[in-house]
């Protein structure tokens, strides 16, 4: 902060020294300034938004995370050369905190972000006073410069399997699933049924369950000793389910509807949301749910993907006994408790 004459801080309120950072202003240097001011934002502001989603913030944060601080500082005439921004370690750092916390992006880990925030600028201005403020860019260039260090090594080796061709498993995004799991376990007493789309499902059953899933579904296109897995799920004291892509034939699950408590028909191609059911693999829910009746079992049926109102009764009529909604319910108009009564509405005719 520039110093300023004794005299203006002893005068009247009107004396602080609002805007001087940016005074005097200078036409001649106003196209100049605007130009930087421009370049900046168009560099800060996509990393500032991409640091705010590693974070788990939502991005708008990202934007007040760069104009607040800037605002301020102008306005207290500290400097017109401020430019804040942010770094992937301190989000990297943030999110690994919060997460096992609360959920991310939920209200209570916004909250929780937030009060880190304010508690960490309440020990800065601590150390400010105290003029341990070096203590404060000591500490952080040490942490910084030995954390990304880390990461360029994990980096690194995360790129030899693609380098050597050899097939290597998403471990972090599972650990991130697994947490996910714990946090919501502690959070309600609802069944918790997670339907895994990933190789090698087995070598991780133990891990689910301990984290407190109640059900898991498997697909019968990842699991080459399908039998096997269910039994274990089972074993877990889980409720075990097969699931079949909608290229694979109903047949498929003949052999272990015995011992599955779900029978899963997708009815779209996974990937992503927001597609449209495919019409004829209700064909193969009506199959399945003829097989299942013929085998007297109580194994239930699911529907996932592209179930709306529109389509919902036709997918009960079909023999679908369980439906899962994702943008049904999370993207409509009226709200998640809306999107649900809809469908609701729209099975009971």
């Amino acid at each position: 902060m520039p110093d300023f004459p004794e005299r203006r801080w002893r005068g009247s309120p009107r004396a602080w020294p609002v805007l001087q950072g940016m005074l005097p202003i200078e036409r001649s240097r106003v196209p100049a300034e605007v130009l930087a001011g421009v370049t900046l934002a168009a560099l800060g502001i996509p990393a500032v938004l991409g640091y705010a989603k590693i974070a788990g913030m939502p991005l708008v944060t990202g934007l007040y995370t760069m104009l607040l601080p800037m605002a301020a500082y102008a306005v207290l005439g500290s400097s017109r050369h401020l430019v804040v921004a942010a770094d992937s370690a301190t989000a990297v750092i943030l999110a690994a905190a919060l997460t096992g916390l609360a959920v991310t992006g939920s209200a209570r880990y916004v909250q929780l972000a937030g009060l880190a925030a304010l508690l960490t600028g309440a020990m800065l201005l601590l150390a400010r006073l105290a003029r341990l403020s070096f203590l404060a860019n000591f500490l952080s260039r040490t942490v910084l410069v030995g954390f990304l260090t880390g990461v360029g090594i994990q980096v690194a080796v995360a790129q030899l399997p693609d380098m050597l061709g050899v097939k290597a498993a998403g471990e972090q995004t599972l650990g991130k699933l697994v947490d996910t799991v714990r946090v919501l376990r502690r959070e309600t007493t609802l069944p918790l049924e997670l339907h895994l789309m990933i190789v090698e499902p087995e070598r991780h059953l133990e891990t689910f369950a301990a984290a407190g899933a109640d059900g898991i579904t498997v697909h019968y296109e990842a699991s080459p000793h399908l039998h096997r897995t269910l039994t274990t799920i089972r074993a877990l004291d889980c409720r075990s389910g097969a699931a079949i892509n909608p290229s694979t034939p109903a047949i498929a699950l003949t052999d272990v509807l015995e011992i599955c408590d779900l029978a899963l028909v997708m009815t779209i191609d996974p990937g992503f949301g927001g597609q449209k059911l495919i019409e004829h693999t209700l064909l193969k829910v009506a199959q399945v749910r003829r097989e299942i009746d013929r085998q007297s079992l109580l194994t239930e049926v699911e529907v996932d993907g592209g179930v709306e109102s529109h389509n919902a009764r036709a997918c009960a009529d079909a023999g679908a006994d369980v439906l899962v909604a994702g943008t049904a319910v999370f993207g409509h108009a009226a709200g998640p408790v809306e999107g649900v009564r809809s469908l609701r509405a729209a099975i009971d005719g």
